[in-house]
């Protein structure tokens, strides 16, 4: 209800971006997501109709509104906020390109002194006998694939990550976005990360870097979280800086499960 009414007043895409999560996070059950995990079928989502009426009947069964001029909801309204929630999803559910990501050529050049967290990681083996655990790598973090265990660990709270984007950009903001709520052991959050600074670099080792600011993830909030930049620069970046400071109480480990960077190329700012 809340997604659809506070449209009639905003007219945004902050109520679209929470319909995305809703409509997303509540259609991706545990039993699809455990036979996405075992490759026995492929997740089919309800196209945009299906959608439509699935959102009519929820208004209608939880919430008691109807369709009528009176409630200020018309269908029309449902379907352009369905069908722009649909598109901003696909557009890796931001909107926004991702200077970032590995698949465009952003990579980890750096972690510095982070350790990372071997405890948990799967093991390799040979003749079905353990040898020894495999963590994910810290490039992982840069790779669109959010499910449980696909993520950066690393030891403690602190951790620290020097990004080569796939080209130098403005930076305009952030996105960091951990595991679903509904999709993680006992609703457990405490290994999200809480605090962190990112910072823009000329070369590295370059001894004065220029901060973006400080933020802060809400273990509260969306799984995916936009952070706009609070220090502007005129510099094109090809290479950020990501100090996690704290986490949401995990003491042995922190996981960190994607990493966005947006922005625009100098010849398009």
């Amino acid at each position: 209800k809340e997604a659809v009414v506070s449209t009639q007043s905003t007219g945004g895409a902050e109520p679209t971006r929470f319909f995305g999560d809703w409509l997303f996070g509540t259609f991706l059950s545990r039993e699809q997501f455990d036979r996405e995990q075992k490759n026995e079928t492929a997740i089919v989502y309800p196209d945009q109709e299906e959608l439509v009426k699935i959102v009519i009947a929820e208004l209608q069964s939880k919430h008691k509104i109807d369709l009528k001029p009176s409630s200020g909801i018309t269908l029309a309204d449902i379907r352009y906020i369905v069908s722009d929630a649909l598109q901003t999803f696909n557009e890796d559910k931001t909107g926004r390109a991702d200077f970032a990501l590995e698949a465009l050529g952003g990579t980890v050049i750096s972690i510095g002194c982070t350790e990372t967290y071997y405890e948990g990681a799967p093991y390799a083996s040979f003749m079905s006998v353990p040898l020894y655990r495999v963590p994910n790598p810290p490039n992982v973090a840069l790779q669109p694939d959010i499910t449980p265990g696909k993520c950066w660990a690393f030891k403690g709270h602190q951790g620290y990550m020097m990004i080569r984007l796939a080209q130098a950009v403005r930076v305009e903001g952030f996105s960091l976005e951990h595991l679903p709520k509904k999709l993680s052991l006992n609703n457990d959050l405490s290994s999200a990360p809480y605090k962190f600074t990112v910072r823009g670099v000329t070369r590295p080792g370059q001894d004065e870097p220029h901060s973006f600011g400080d933020f802060k993830y809400s273990d509260t909030g969306d799984s995916l979280q936009f952070f706009p930049i609070q220090k502007r620069s005129n510099i094109a970046y090809e290479i950020v800086e990501l100090e996690i400071q704290s986490n949401h109480g995990n003491a042995d480990y922190t996981c960190l499960y994607r990493i966005r960077v947006h922005g625009q190329p100098p010849k398009l700012s």
